[in-house]
């Protein structure tokens, strides 16, 4: 059984001008291809695929986990008996050219 991701708005305009950028900069199709390998990670096996980050998020008892390929790095938590995906947070590797200085992990 596949789990469903959920992702909030606000992540999925982050991803869109990220898109824009990558499209611009003539990158959409490794943009593209992260993106969709880990959205496949996420639905068929978010637990094995991943590494966690820490043990709990605050408040919700669910594992943070943590997932990068190619320029995207993602944090999200897990509910494994509800078989859902909440993704938490989108980054861009540092260094690469699509990421401002706020779009980098621990910014």
């Amino acid at each position: 059984m596949a789990f469903r991701v959920t992702i909030s708005d606000v992540e999925k305009a982050r991803l869109r001008d990220w898109r824009e950028k990558a499209t611009a900069l003539g990158i959409s199709k490794p943009f593209d291809r992260a993106l969709r390998r880990l959205t496949e990670q996420l639905e068929n096996d978010p637990v094995g695929t991943s590494a966690p980050a820490i043990r709990y998020l605050h408040g919700l008892g669910l594992p943070l986990f943590h997932l990068v390929y190619l320029m995207l790095y993602m944090q999200f938590v897990v509910d494994e008996a509800k078989q859902i995906v909440f993704i938490k947070r989108f980054y861009i590797v540092p260094g690469h050219p699509l990421g401002g200085s706020s779009d980098h992990f621990g910014s």
